[in-house]
């Protein structure tokens, strides 16, 4: 009772009070608006009434402006209601607020309070996730633009300019509105001190030195300014700032012998301040710099926002301070990282223009950015024609300099770049051997990656070098594996799966198909050594730990040591079944069996308790015992005696497995292939399931060093090789011995999609090899060739001159049979006339005996006479 009591006298107390507040809220009405009284103005001059939070919370007034939506919002936000949270969202939105809506409410709770609404799960419905985040984007947009508008306006920072020499009320709000505009006052301060003197001037340095980091960057822009009194009042103002993050923009002044030396002394009293340095400790300029634009070039310069780089510069013929260049205020960081790079390099050039490491500097840093524009598969005349005449300019020894440190550094498209440009300029001494051993051409053929390799190879060929032995069966060994990738569609990139165990072989293969790739199968260690020696179309490999011969110790030797797919990505299988697997599977089929058997132990005792009452049970009772007894029954029939069995049987079959399983090696694969580059210790599971697996080899491929080549490369990758195959068998480029390529070119014969350029010479090698080298027969093939009705005319006939001078030079070799086929084809009566010609001559070239002479001499009959000329008319 006396519980019931004081619950009843806090129920009493609680609605008094919400009486009271109702009254109260009742009484508190707002008072009438007066229509011809103006609203109070909120202008640029003058800040907005704040509204807080707890105006919000203590009232819970129904929103109606846009304000109100939005306190609403942040109050559910703030309790976690995100729901509710979604319905003010919705509302402030609709409400369509205005700019000067949107500027109030960043001037109360600042740009994050936008920005934090894109952390907010919104709903667990993914499409309205998706559109509202997509609201959020826009609104984010919308008050960038507007702050962006409104405290970027020229005419407004002018004000506030001429507000820093008024009264002490005006400048504190000057300065407080030019450090909210940040970098976007910096052109006009900057305009400001060039046309000011005395207080005026003095009092926008001073201002300059109270302004955000955000005004740091166009300050070094500015110090290019042609004005040495003004570079030297910057410098003052950026060490009064401690900016040592603009120590690189005063290396050049400190050293440039252009450059005054007033500003000189001052630059380097700046960054002997900054650095904490002696001045006569201070390093180098030209090597400063070079440091400098080598961090670019290795992308370690951090920018907050890589997607959107805000680069300030001076420029020099509207000698104005500008940001970004004409329809690009920001770029993205590789942009960026290309301007500072070739800034910094340029201005060490510009203190010693014969300062070769500044030189390789930026030589490096344009070929890589033209490289990235161009992509792989286009000349850099096509998408940076200005690297290209560059390049064409310089001297050949930079470049190979160049092509020197990109070995080096492995940078790949720089390495690429540098090979062509060398093939370009047709330059000999890079060829020819150095004081440090081979040239960078020559060890670039060696290079684990096809792109390199090929391009350091038709480099080679084109500069016309007389190769070594060596280098001459690297050269045809490159083209040889390029002329093996047959150009065709195909999906994705070709993943080679090298499983022992053919059922996991078989499922990891569907599941690269499925993911967009194409499976290529190995059964062993080498197996996938030969697949991979024969032609370099593998993208990745996927290897099984467990995979036999030679062992998987020796096998990522010789894989990671070969110097054609040394670097191809691997994802290296970890066992799936091993002896931890095993005992938890084990363990998970015993707890079942012995579940069962509490199981139906519990019912059969239930149950008999049920025979034992029905035999003294009272009759209205009986019925509801009975039904009691059938339950048990059904559930006793549930518990499966076959389950049972089949647990037992699974029990026998693991303890006969845990005899000889593996134990999980995880542990110990990733201690062997600790010092292996682009490998990856995975499970099985991972790659068989597809959405990972796609993720994997995409991840992969993500590198400039792991890019699958694409079709188009492999495509003119196999007939670049081809023609110069052509030309060596020709004796057009002399020194190299194409016979390790016979069995490549003859191939080459059945690809479908090859140019008639690359066919013809391919037809024409195939004609110079021996009658038979490595097992292969090229008159067979080239046979083959001319009795391929798919084939044109044109090149059958080719073909069959290409015979001829084979069987000129080494004998025939064709089978009767073969031989047969030819003559069938000389006496058929669709043969094209040409063609009827050409296969003539092969039949003839077979050296016929008396017999077969005889009848074909029996078999020729002569043109029928034409009917005589009819007299012409008079």
């Amino acid at each position: 009772m006396v519980v019931r009591a004081i619950r009843y006298g806090v129920g009493l107390g609680c609605a008094l009070a919400l009486l009271g507040v109702a009254l109260a809220l009742g009484q508190d009405k707002p008072p009438a608006k007066d229509p011809d009284k103006a609203p109070p103005r909120v202008g640029l001059d003058k800040p907005p009434p704040k509204r807080s939070l707890d105006e919000y919370r203590q009232f819970f007034k129904t929103p109606e402006t846009p304000h109100d939506f939005w306190q609403a919002l942040k109050f559910e936000l703030d309790i976690g209601a995100n729901d509710l949270a979604l319905r003010h969202l919705r509302g402030f939105l609709d409400k369509k607020p205005s700019d000067a809506d949107l500027m109030q409410i960043e001037e109360e709770d600042g740009m994050t309070a936008f920005l934090r609404l894109r952390n907010v799960q919104w709903s667990p419905d993914a499409k309205l996730q998706a559109d509202t985040l997509k609201a959020i984007d826009d609104l984010i947009t919308r008050v960038t633009e507007a702050v962006k508008k409104q405290r970027g306006d020229p005419k407004r920072i002018e004000v506030l300019i001429r507000g820093l020499s008024a009264s002490p009320e005006e400048r504190a709000y000057s300065l407080k509105e030019l450090y909210r505009a940040g970098a976007a006052a910096v052109p006009h301060l900057i305009s400001g001190i060039r046309n000011t003197t005395g207080s005026e001037h003095i009092a926008i340095l001073s201002a300059l030195l109270k302004l955000g980091p955000d005004t740091i960057p166009p300050l070094e822009a500015a110090l290019d300014i042609e004005d040495a009194a003004m570079r030297i009042e910057l410098i003052d103002v950026l060490q009064k700032r401690a900016a040592k993050r603009s120590v690189p923009f005063l290396w050049h002044l400190a050293s440039g012998p252009e450059q005054s030396q007033a500003v000189r002394e001052k630059a380097t009293e700046a960054l002997s301040n900054l650095l904490g340095v002696p001045p006569n400790k201070l390093p180098a300029g030209r090597a400063a710099l070079t440091r400098e634009a080598d961090r670019y070039y290795n992308h370690e310069v951090k920018f907050p926002n890589p997607a959107a780089v805000a680069v300030w510069r001076w420029d020099a013929a509207k000698k104005e301070l500008v940001q970004g260049w004409p329809g690009a205020e920001t770029v993205p960081a590789t942009r960026a990282e290309e301007y500072y790079g070739l800034l910094f390099a340029g201005q060490a050039l510009a203190i010693d223009p014969e300062y070769q490491p500044a030189q390789v500097e930026f030589l490096s840093i344009a070929l890589d950015k033209g490289m990235e524009k161009t992509g792989y598969e286009k000349p850099l005349t096509q998408a940076a024609p200005e690297v290209s005449r560059l390049l064409s300019t310089v001297n050949p020894e930079l470049v190979n300099a160049v092509l020197e440190r990109a070995l080096a550094d492995k940078r790949v498209p720089v390495m690429i770049g540098a090979a062509r440009a060398l093939g370009d300029l047709a330059e000999l001494r890079a060829a020819r051997p150095t004081g440090h051993g081979q040239p960078a051409l020559v060890r670039a053929l060696s290079y684990p990656d096809r792109r390199v390799q090929m391009a350091a190879a038709d480099a080679y060929l084109r500069i016309g070098a007389v190769p070594t032995p060596g280098t001459a069966s690297r050269i045809v060994d490159i083209l040889t594996r390029a002329v093996g990738v047959e150009p065709a569609a195909r999906a994705g990139a070709k993943v080679m799966v090298a499983f022992g165990s053919r059922e996991a072989g078989e499922a990891v293969s569907r599941a690269v198909s499925a993911a967009g790739f194409s499976p290529v199968r190995a059964f062993t260690g080498r197996d996938a050594l030969r697949r991979l020696g024969q032609a370099a179309d593998i993208d990745l490999l996927i290897i099984d730990a467990n995979l036999p011969d030679p062992g998987l110790a020796s096998l990522l030797g010789q894989l990671r040591s070969d110097v054609n797919y040394g670097r191809l990505p691997l994802l290296l299988v970890a066992p799936q079944v091993t002896r931890e697997a095993l005992l938890r599977e084990r363990l998970k089929a015993e707890n079942e069996l012995q579940s069962m058997a509490r199981r139906r132990d519990r019912l059969v005792l239930q149950r008999e308790r049920v025979d034992r009452d029905l035999i003294s049970a009272p009759r209205d009772v009986v019925l509801d015992l009975e039904v009691e007894r059938e339950r048990l029954g059904k559930e006793l029939v549930a518990v499966s005696f076959q389950r049972e069995q089949t647990l037992r049987g699974d029990l026998r079959r693991l303890d006969q497995e845990l005899l000889t399983a593996p134990r999980d090696r995880t542990d110990s694969l990733l201690r062997l292939t600790e010092g292996y580059a682009n490998l990856q210790v995975v499970s099985e599971a991972a790659v068989r399931d597809v959405p990972s697996l796609r993720r994997m080899i995409v991840a992969q491929a993500a590198e400039d060093a792991n890019q699958p080549l694409t079709e188009t490369e492999r495509q003119e990758y196999a007939e670049r090789a081809l023609v110069w195959l052509g030309r060596m068998a020709r004796g057009e480029v002399a020194g190299y011995d194409i016979q390790p390529a016979a069995e490549a070119i003859v191939g080459a014969l059945g690809f479908p999609k090859l140019s008639n350029p690359a066919m013809l010479a391919a037809l024409e090698a195939a004609a110079r090899l021996p009658a038979e080298v490595r097992g292969v027969r090229p008159q067979t093939k080239l046979a083959a060739f001319i009795l391929d009705g798919d084939r044109s005319p044109a090149l059958r006939s080719a073909t069959a001159t290409e015979l001829v001078r084979s069987i000129q030079l080494h004998g025939p070799t064709l089978t009767d049979n073969e031989a047969k086929n030819l003559a069938a084809l000389l006496d058929a009566q669709g043969t094209d006339p040409k063609l009827r010609v050409s296969v003539a001559l092969v039949v003839g070239s077979l050296r016929p005996d008396t017999r077969r002479t005889g009848e074909r001499l029996r078999q020729f009959q002569p043109p029928q006479p034409a009917p005589p000329a009819k007299p012409a008319e008079k």
